[in-house]
């Protein structure tokens, strides 16, 4: 008994023991604290408004607030009559009181990190970074917060793609011990590299693949029973992300990203808090399907692009400016999706700005308690702080702000800022307003001045010329330019403010060195409403959200129906040939062809006479609609990449192409490395969503790639260590990885035989179904995708140019037991087409390039018809985003270059990569069964004045010739609406920028540039 009652005295006094410093104290000190009583505010609580309520503190805690509570004797009175108390706002992008961090300079390229240490291969994963071990206060960052109100921050490194730790602290201007009250509660990540000077990742797909091998490298390294090695950078890892104390969060540079962050949330079992950009309006129903939940996104708003110089407004896009319109109705679109929303104060410089952007929010269905509550309370909870900060209740810190109006008013000034008890003035509380008209008496001289500008900085002038003028406390200093009263300028005066700034009176002193006195009795007084009558810009979004909302979008999808085309000529790529008939969709699928079927006049009739009836165009080889960096070059091998990830579904590019026929296009990587990444095949859907482009039951390809590209040859001195520099090289690093390949599928084989229940790598990284057994080995997500080379589940589509070469390959392949599907470019093709027969390989190639580097000096135009004739399945492909456009008039040179049929020559842009793709079971031919992917055309499909009049994917109208000519004028008239907003909105002072000079980037198989930086 005695022992329970020991231990219940002990833990009711280590209660009392919670927050006491053990710093030790000075002979006299200075506790900045009794107990504070502030009277007749209106405050606001968690219930809403209080009016002529008290708030006590007492140290850094709340101990009371309401209405008629009992003030202790001792208590410090403020009185705040006519002002509101509010809860101070909790930041959550912040890295105040944290070093900036500084990139490297060495010599590229940098392959290896170079930080000595037990930390992990990459430098892009800062799982180290603690904040809370650096955190040091920076007085001027302290300031500047407390002036916009915040009151506790989230600091973390903004570095890395793994950024490590935050802390949440008070916003205090010295003593880091009492600042931090919660060492741990978040860890961070980006798609963004930061100051790693290491080469890898250089691509949005690289930074995904790190980031999914370092999860599998962490999980494979917590199940071993011993450790091989010491890898710091793995053991943070699952510290962070295991902790069910931590908060995981995202940080994203647009929606697209968002979306990817939230892919990979959903493969690890793991809820991710979305930091946005604020355009995640553009695509709420995608963020839904992904079970988001929680946002941070900027309360500062674009800028309006300034359109009033005709020649810099062409550089405003339509998408700029349809996001200008429709930002501040963001976070309503997402409030009233269900989702939680917290508001992040970061890059606003001033409470005038913050006000200004809350009520164009405001204006916009994001009400006054929706913004106190997304700046406070629910930030707090995203950090589980709810208990400490983000609202004005009994036990939570005393962090609030006093303002002189509703805090979100026009008028509304930002006077007090208490953090943790500590009280920063930052405008003084009754401050007299002295702004009004004046009559100045010098020597019985009468001048007349006005007292203008803001409250906190006052500005005079005489008519209309401003005057020297200051204003400190109660002092005024004023200097007149002009003689007065016989005496001469420069005129100095100085003096006091009396009875409310009715009546100034003090002395002065001219150039001469005369003394005076003077005085100056206030005739009207500032009319802050007549100053308000100027009238704020509000924005109003009530502009269309467009799919995707840029040139050409929808304002709604069009949908799958059920049509029937009579009459046309019909190119149906099978047993039927070329014929004068009808077709009939229903449900995306081709359902009839034939002649003269019948038609239910219930069915859309579309009348085919005089036109030309082809399955969609098939490009095997392009690099539209992919984001940020076509290649992953920084190593031999980027097998672990998939473009699949970073696929842009906004890409003008795809309606272009869809104009010119194209409906499915394999997305290949670069041609950098000798192994490349994964593709990704889609059609070209737009207006829909990345998920929707993707077809579902498509097989795994892969892009390898041979010649000068591989080998570095043309990229700068300095690129001269990474293997291979040679093409004899590019055959050893084949070689090599498909060994380590087979070893790789062995290992997995004999493990799978001891647990035959399932395999690790088919399964999401739960640690709960590792089951009994062995240790699994290690998943490696580069060496996954060559075994299913191996395995018949992936194939190659390979980059090449010179017969050596590519005779080469097939020689590997033949000896490592796997087969090239496809020869991508192949110009030298036709000198080899006998053995790519015999090796079963297709060809994909251009139809009339050559000479445009040195190895390709023998190619001729001939190439496509001579392998064809060879038996080889020969395809024509753009591997251009404008070639792209007119497939139709490259596979038309074949009849010129070899007199290939008409009928073989479409099937070059149709059919035949449709087999390359094995996709052929779905498209490629107007066939019963397969997908309706079809074109239209008003002439011979093979004819360069021939232009499509409808594209269909799966029966959905994706283009027609009638809806772009429509769209066209649509976009003409939105950007008018447009720019009349833009330009009134300038007129009213609403800020501006120069519209943003943005190109539209293609890219190449060649293309290198670090794109996550």
């Amino acid at each position: 008994m005695k022992n329970i009652f020991f231990f219940l005295f002990a833990l009711l006094m280590s209660g009392a023991a919670i927050g006491q410093s053990t710093r030790p104290e000075l002979p006299v000190s200075n506790p900045k604290a009794g107990v504070y009583a502030l009277q007749n505010a209106t405050v606001y609580t968690p219930s809403g408004y209080v009016q002529t309520a008290t708030l006590l503190i007492e140290k850094n805690k709340i101990i009371s607030v309401g209405a008629g509570i009992s003030i202790p004797e001792n208590a410090i009175k403020i009185n705040c009559e006519g002002l509101y108390i509010y809860p101070s706002f909790v930041e959550l992008n912040s890295n105040f009181g944290l070093p900036k961090p500084e990139k490297k300079k060495v010599k590229r390229p940098q392959y290896n990190r170079t930080e000595k240490g037990t930390f992990g291969w990459n430098e892009a994963i800062k799982t180290t970074q603690i904040a809370v071990e650096d955190f040091k206060i920076d007085k001027k960052q302290a300031k500047k917060l407390q002036k916009l109100g915040v009151g506790s921050a989230l600091t973390h490194y903004h570095d890395g793609i793994a950024r490590g730790t935050g802390a949440a602290v008070a916003v205090l201007t010295d003593n880091e011990n009492k600042a931090v009250f919660s060492p741990q509660p978040s860890a961070h990540f980006s798609f963004q590299k930061g100051t790693s000077s290491q080469e890898y990742p250089n691509s949005l797909m690289g930074a995904m693949a790190l980031l999914r091998q370092t999860a599998y490298d962490a999980e494979w390294r917590m199940k071993q029973d011993s450790i091989y090695e010491a890898n710091l950078s793995l053991d943070m890892w699952n510290k962070q992300f295991d902790s069910p104390m931590n908060s995981l969060f995202f940080h994203v540079q647009q929606y697209r990203d968002a979306l990817r962050a939230l892919d990979l949330a959903r493969e690890w079992n793991k809820e991710f808090i979305i930091a946005g950009t604020g355009d995640e309006y553009k695509r709420i129903l995608e963020f839904k399907e992904r079970n988001a939940s929680r946002f941070v996104i900027p309360l500062k708003l674009p800028k309006a692009p300034d359109v009033s110089d005709p020649y810099d407004a062409m550089y405003a896009s339509l998408e700029e400016m349809k996001h200008w319109e429709m930002a501040p109705s963001n976070a309503a679109s997402l409030r009233q999706a269900g989702f939680e929303v917290a508001l992040s104060t970061h890059e606003i410089e001033k409470w005038s700005d913050l006000t200004f952007m809350a009520r164009q929010l405001q204006k916009n269905g994001f009400s006054e308690s929706d913004l106190i509550e997304s700046l406070t309370m629910t930030p707090a909870k995203f950090i589980n702080a709810e208990e400490e900060v983000g609202a004005i209740e009994k036990n939570k810190f005393a962090n609030f702000i006093i303002t002189s109006d509703k805090i979100f008013s026009k008028k509304s000034e930002l006077l007090e800022n208490w953090v943790m008890g500590e009280r920063h003035e930052l405008k003084p509380i009754g401050e007299i307003d002295i702004r009004g008209d004046y009559d100045i008496n010098i020597e019985n001289e009468i001048i007349k001045i006005e007292v203008g500008g803001k409250k906190e900085k006052v500005e005079a002038k005489i008519k209309d010329d401003k005057i020297k003028f200051n204003r400190e406390k109660r002092l005024v200093t004023l200097v007149l330019e002009k003689d007065v009263a016989g005496m001469k300028a420069p005129i100095r005066l100085s003096g006091k403010i009396n009875f409310g700034s009715k009546i100034w009176d003090g002395r002065g002193k001219d150039a001469d060195g005369n003394w005076f006195t003077w005085s100056a009795i206030r005739q009207k007084e500032f009319d802050e409403d007549e100053a308000d009558k100027k009238e704020e810009y509000l924005i109003k979004a009530d502009g269309q959200t467009w799919y995707p909302n840029m040139a050409f979008g929808f304002d709604s999808l069009p949908k799958s129906g059920t049509f029937f085309i009579r009459g046309a000529t019909i190119w149906s790529n099978d047993t039927l040939g070329v014929f004068e008939g009808d077709v009939l969709v229903k449900d995306g699928k081709i359902e009839q062809v034939g002649k003269f079927l019948l038609h239910d006049p219930s069915i859309p009739l579309i009348g085919g006479n005089g036109k030309h009836l082809t399955p969609g165009i098939v490009d095997e080889h392009s690099h539209i609609a992919i984001e940020k960096g076509v290649n992953e070059g920084t190593q031999a091998s980027s097998a672990e990449v998939r473009i699949g990830d970073v696929v842009k579904a906004n890409d003008i590019n795809i309606y272009r192409q869809l104009a010119g026929g194209v409906t499915t296009s394999q997305l290949l990587h670069g041609s950098a490395n000798p192994i490349g990444g994964q593709s990704a095949l889609i059609k070209l859907k737009w207006g829909e969503s990345t998920d929707e482009m993707l077809i579902d039951d498509a097989p795994g390809f892969i892009k390898f790639a041979l010649g000068e590209n591989v080998k570095q040859s043309n990229w700068g001195p300095n690129f001269t260590k990474r293997f291979p520099q040679t093409r004899m090289g590019v055959e050893q690093v084949f070689y090599d990885y498909f060994k380590r390949a087979k070893d790789y599928a062995n290992e997995w084989a004999k493990y799978d035989s001891q647990n035959q229940k399932f395999s690790l790598r088919k399964v999401p990284l739960l640690r709960h179904l590792a089951g009994e057994g062995p240790a699994a080995p290690r998943v490696d997500l580069e060496l996954e995708a060559l075994s299913q080379i191996l395995d018949t589940n992936r194939f190659i589509s390979c980059h090449s140019y010179v017969q050596s070469e590519i005779n080469m390959l097939m020689h590997v392949a033949d000896s490592m037991d796997f087969r090239v599907n496809t020869f991508t470019h192949i110009l030298e093709g036709y000198k080899i087409a006998d053995k790519l027969a015999e090796h079963g390989a297709a060809g994909s190639t251009f139809s009339d390039w050559w000479a445009y580097k040195f190895e390709v000096n023998d190619a001729i135009p001939y190439n496509a018809v001579l392998m064809h004739e060879q038996g080889v399945l020969t395809g024509i492909n753009s591997d251009d985003a404008e070639m792209g456009r007119r497939l139709n008039q490259e596979a038309a040179k074949t009849v010129k270059y070899g007199g290939v049929s008409e009928e073989e020559a479409l099937k070059m842009v149709t059919l035949n990569p449709a087999k390359m793709l094995h996709l052929d079971h779905r498209i490629g031919s107007v066939t019963e069964g397969k997908d309706a992917d079809l074109v239209l055309w008003d002439s011979h499909p093979l004819s360069i004045y021939s232009k499509p009049l409808y594209t269909w994917i799966e029966g959905v109208p994706y283009y027609t010739h009638y809806q772009n000519q429509l769209a066209v004028e649509d976009n003409k008239q939105e950007r008018s609406r447009l720019v009349k907003k833009l330009l009134n909105a300038a007129d009213k002072g609403y800020p501006t920028k120069t519209p943003d000079k943005k190109t539209n980037k293609l890219y190449h198989c060649d293309t290198l540039v670090d794109e996550v930086d």
